[in-house]
């Protein structure tokens, strides 16, 4: 990047000399308002430039030199220059809304005959704040878009996305299609944001029809920025930004680490013991290994703190002062380091256009030792062979390496701890200082030490290891996890144009990722639960250890290659205008995998190879899949004088993945529209567009290859020399076909004051048949379960966009866009007998929907698709909670919670200019829906969180006996005859340590609503006249400062980011979520 920077700096300092005037110019309309981001380019020459957003613009040139001016609704206009001003004024056209925007299959057409619901955004608009993530950059920007996104800490992570709610009754995925430039990819983390000109959201089968199986999730279009014809550019993009930790749960600062009731023990030295120690004979400790925070009230005593035991440090063997620590959590994680930086060439001629782009992204994270490096080339070419054929090639390399673990489930060695199992009065500070501690038998030693007798220390325990959990700095310096992917994708296309009327392309296209990921466990670990009496040997009865070394190498190559055709013809009839495409695919998609990993420990420490496996033959194991799918398409579209449109679609796929006789399907598409405004014009004379369309479609997805043929699976182990296979356990339906969705949609689209005011509402309903469903089999049929096509899903809402300019005028505008959508995705049948679902959870939920530590999430007959269901508090009639006679909560299994999915989604975006000011914020929020926290549980099980500590409602600390006062006040009725009136205190441990053991997940159920502002961007257009002599020769420069999710306006549990949730069902564990502070600085030249 500085060989770049330099080569850059000696260009501008060699054509400084050249002095031609800069020209300032201004774009309005027949009203006088600005016109924003108008094209202005000298006639003849390769020199060009846009108007902001204020309809401003500077340009070198000389007198006499003709100036083409364009804007999108509105008419073209040469001004010819004399003197350093040009004022140019566009009148309007009346087809204000026929932008072309980029359909299904790269089909070009006009937005403002569409009858489907589709929305789009520039690039601009998506990369303000450098968002990296595409599905993060569309939060509150596109109506009926759920997105969740990820913590910045977890490096590499990608956003979760939902178009329309759920879509099977089976699935817990709802990826839509990602499609770069006609080529379909699976990983949104390979496309670069600086390339990105367009995005388009197709969100129903109307609008994805012609996509066939791969859209039945809806699709994203992603068109990337392609050089002009006659133009020349080169563009430069610099930011840095720094990441800090933006929200933590509220954790109590009152008590110590420790069992509850244990209190303070006393060490007392005894012949035996490390001479060392005998200089803390006599003083206190509280309870080392119970990784709880139960223990005796932090008020400043002197104690024995867990470091002190150990030898070799400037705290072995003396005492501290018990202290607060209430920025421990917060202390432990980095500030993180981003740069990303872009340099573009675009240049083009008569015959030709090619673009080169390079971006160079390196962050250095939350967790400590952890650090991404990505890189991407991209090449977009275009040439005119002669007047009939046009050649184009794009090309995308990225290449990624993360270093780190970024593990953010329960019992990871970062959150997973710290609000779940932790000491509250341990100070990060040391903790970091003394990483690199062993104990005196070379062991790493940690604040959760085995006690061994209460009040008898025993260097045997204490100079083992720990017993749960090592110092997490420790455990991140030595841990190794590398993740290294290449990925490159593209395609290859010839188009044969016949004349103005016909024109047919073939295209082929790849994409393909190669992944390698490689990861180690020293020895050191495994050395430090050696001792098997530990309870760190949580194997102990058969010798075994938690923790060996471990070597583990997994490989995979994923390609997908696509062959396709696209015949195109248009013509005009009078007033009737023909649009028509036929073509066809063959896709065919390989996989393979292969992950192998050592056995029982390694031979030789620290040798880190598979040969080096101390049980042999090593762990392996592989994979090996192929699918293709055939397919024919075809649409035409009949528009009549921009008044009657009508269009259908017609998509035919042979898939490899279903039987034979099954493995045909159709997916056919209707629509209209009908454009109104010249009809109400003189009653309505605000009205400036004015359609009402609707669209009938259907669409589906197949499956997975090899899910309909029952297959061995090939083992590691050997038998007699043989290798060992098993039998399926499941069995498959003969007679699968695919998951068919019919829908049905209708919109109005509106626009007023000569589009000054936009409103764009559609209503659908949608029915999801044939889904895939694993149904459990009697055992008599020598299978567990059968996969069958099953189930029902009827989707409907209401999805709406108004946008406008509240204000604009000659220094001021403000561009205002509220997107508000409403879903529902019923289930409305499963199969014979079976009125319930179970879609998954965490490590810790039940299939069972009782007994689990975490719930699950279901389909159910006749509720909200993705139910939370698990074990609640017991209710009477009357629906008042039931106690037992000890005061804790009596309980119920099979409790439904409510949906994951909200009721509600929506965006608020803001653009305000001011001169050469840009102020730029997006809100995102959801209203209703739940999730569950394993956190919350289990941090309010082991004493953790505020709510655990303070003063009840008797104004005596919590914690204290109900004897003195203290306690949880608790009412109900009792459970022996579900109508006694109960009113009691129960000790605060009994309440919240009987509330986990009994498993209970109702008291940690959330509410999904939330309010964020998601990003902020002020920027700065640099008046050129005001840059000296720099500025006769850069063609703009822009700097600009911005936040990404600074601000949770709104949660109802302020513990959790429900915008920021690893898991479909919840919170569980998971990296805390983040706020991004940057500058960006541009020019083009």
């Amino acid at each position: 990047m500085r060989k770049i920077t330099l080569l850059l700096s000696m260009l501008v300092l060699s054509v400084l000399a050249f002095a031609q005037r800069t020209v300032s110019g201004t774009v309005r309309d027949e009203k006088g308002e600005p016109i924003p981001f108008a094209t202005i380019t000298e006639v003849g020459k390769n020199n060009a430039t846009k108007a902001d957003a204020n309809g401003a613009f500077t340009i070198r040139a000389a007198d006499g030199t003709r100036l083409r001016i364009t804007a999108t609704g509105h008419q073209e206009q040469t001004v010819t220059v004399n003197g350093n001003q040009v004022a140019a004024t566009l009148n309007s056209t009346d087809a204000q809304l026929s932008e072309v925007v980029v359909t299904a299959l790269g089909i070009r057409r006009r937005s403002d005959v569409l009858s489907n619901s589709q929305q789009g955004i520039k690039g601009e608009n998506l990369t303000s704040t450098r968002i990296t993530d595409v599905n993060q950059a569309l939060a509150g920007k596109i109506s009926n878009v759920q997105v969740r996104t990820q913590s910045a800490a977890k490096l590499g992570s990608q956003s979760a996305i939902r178009i329309r709610g759920a879509n099977s009754v089976s699935g817990i995925s709802n990826d839509p299609l990602y499609v770069v430039d006609g080529t379909p990819i699976d990983d949104i983390n390979f496309i670069n944001m600086d390339d990105v000109e367009d995005l388009q959201v197709l969100k129903g089968p109307g609008a994805t029809a012609l996509y066939g199986v791969r859209a039945a999730n809806g699709a994203i279009l992603i068109t990337t920025k392609k050089a002009g014809r006659n133009t020349s550019n080169i563009s430069v993009t610099s930011t840095y930004s720094f990441d800090k930790v933006g929200l933590l749960p509220k954790y109590q600062n009152e008590y110590s680490g420790g069992t509850a009731g244990a209190g303070w023990q006393t060490y007392t030295w005894q012949p035996g013991d490390p001479a060392e120690w005998k200089a803390l004979d006599g003083k206190r400790y509280h309870t080392y290994f119970d990784d709880a925070s139960w223990g005796p009230k932090i008020d400043g005593s002197e104690y024995i703190p867990w470091y002190a035991w150990y030898p070799g440090t400037k705290y072995s063997f003396k005492t501290a002062n018990l202290t607060p620590q209430p920025d421990n959590v917060r202390n432990f994680y980095n500030t993180g380091q981003n740069t990303l930086n872009n340099v573009a060439f675009s240049k083009g001629g008569s015959d030709y256009s090619v673009r080169l782009s390079y971006t160079n992204q390196y962050q250095t994270g939350l967790i400590p030792s952890s650090r991404l490096n990505r890189n991407f080339l991209s090449a977009q070419s275009s040439y005119d062979i002669n007047k009939h054929f046009t050649a184009t090639v794009d090309f995308n390399y990225v290449n990624q390496k993360v270093d780190g673990e970024f593990s953010d489930t329960y019992g990871n060695n970062a959150s997973g701890s710290f609000n779940s199992w932790f000491h509250r009065d341990l100070d990060m500070n040391i903790l970091r200082e003394l990483k690199d501690l062993r104990t005196p038998t070379g062991a790493i030693p940690g604040w959760n030490l085995e006690d061994g007798t209460p009040g008898r220390p025993d260097a045997k325990y204490f100079y083992a290891g720990t017993a749960y959990w090592t110092n997490p700095f420790t455990y991140y310096d030595l841990i190794s996890a590398v993740n290294t992917q290449d990925r490159l994708y593209g395609s290859a296309g010839l188009t044969y144009k016949l004349d103005n009327h016909f024109k047919i392309t073939g295209t082929a296209r790849r994409n393909q990722r190669n992944t390698h990921y490689e990861s180690k466990l020293p020895y050191i670990f495994e050395f430090s639960t050696e001792d098997m009496s530990s309870p760190l040997a949580i194997n102990a009865n058969t010798g075994g250890r938690p923790v060996t070394a471990t070597y583990r190498t997994y490989d995979v190559r994923q390609v997908e290659s696509n062959y396709e055709f696209l015949g195109s013809y248009n013509n005009r009839f009078g007033e009737l205008t023909l649009d028509a495409n036929v073509g066809g695919n063959i896709r065919q998609n390989d996989y393979s995998s292969l992950d192998n990993g050592t056995k029982g420990g390694l031979v030789v420490r620290d040798f880190f190879n598979l040969a080096n496996s101390k049980v042999t033959p090593f762990y392996f194991a592989t994979s090996r899949t192929k699918k293709i799918v055939r397919s024919l398409y075809g649409s035409v579209d009949l528009n009549w004088n921009n008044i009657f449109i009508v269009n259908g679609t017609l998509r035919n796929d042979w898939s490899s993945a279903l039987p034979e006789v099954s493995n045909s399907y159709l997916y056919p598409s209707i629509g209209a529209s009908f454009i109104f405004t010249k009809y109400v014009d003189k009653a309505l004379p605000f009205l400036s567009f004015g359609k009402i369309r609707g669209t009938w479609a259907e669409a589906g997805s197949d499956l997975d290859p090899y899910n309909t043929t029952l297959l061995y699976g090939v083992g590691s182990n050997q038998w007699n020399g043989n290798i060992t296979m098993t039998t399926p356990d499941r069995a498959i339906d003969s007679n699968l076909v695919n998951q068919l969705t019919k829908s049905f949609e209708f919109g109005l689209d509106l626009r007023f004051l000569k589009n000054r005011i936009g409103l764009s509402a559609t209503y659908y309903n949608e029915n999801v048949t044939n889904s895939l469903v694993t149904v459990t089999t009697p055992s008599v049929s020598g299978f567990s379960s059968k996969l069958i096509n099953a189930g029902k899903l009827n989707r409907k809402g209401v999805e709406v966009t108004i946008d406008g300019y509240p204000v604009r005028n000659n220094t001021f505008s403000w561009n205002i866009a509220l997107n508000l959508a409403k879903n529902t995705s019923k289930v409305v049948e499963l199969y014979p007998n079976l009125t319930s679902f179970y879609l998954g959870g965490s490590d810790y939920s039940s299939s069972t929907g009782s007994a689990g530590y975490a719930p699950g999430v279901w389909s159910i007959v006749g509720q909200e698709w993705g139910q939370i269901r698990g074990r609640g508090i017991k209710k009477n009639a009357d629906g008042v909670n039931v106690l037992n006679a000890n005061g804790t909560y009596a309980y119920t299994d099979n409790v439904n919670f409510g949906s994951i999915l909200p009721d509600y989604t929506g965006g608020l975006v803001n653009t305000l200019s001011y001169k050469g000011f840009n102020l730029n914020f997006a809100i995102d929020f959801t209203k209703g829906g739940k999730y569950f926290s394993l956190s919350d549980f289990w941090g309010g099980f082991s004493g953790l969180y505020d709510y655990t500590a303070g003063l009840n409602d008797r104004g005596k600390p919590v914690r204290d006996p109900v004897a003195q006062g203290g306690g949880v006040h608790v009412k109900g009725v009792s459970a022996a005859d579900l109508k006694t009136p109960v009113d009691m205190y129960i000790d605060a441990i009994d309440y919240y340590d009987v509330n986990g053991a009994n498993k209970i997940n109702e008291t940690h159920i959330f509410d999904l609503t939330y309010v964020k502002l998601r990003e902020v961007n002020l920027g700065y257009t640099v008046p050129l006249n005001k840059v000296g002599r720099i500025g006769n020769t850069i063609k703009n420069l822009n700097v600009s400062v911005f936040a990404r999710n600074p601000w949770l306006i709104y949660t109802a549990n302020k513990n959790f980011d429900p915008s920021e949730l690893t898991g479909n069902y919840g919170e569980s564990g998971q990296l805390p979520p983040s706020r991004s502070f940057g500058v960006t600085l541009k020019f083009g030249l």
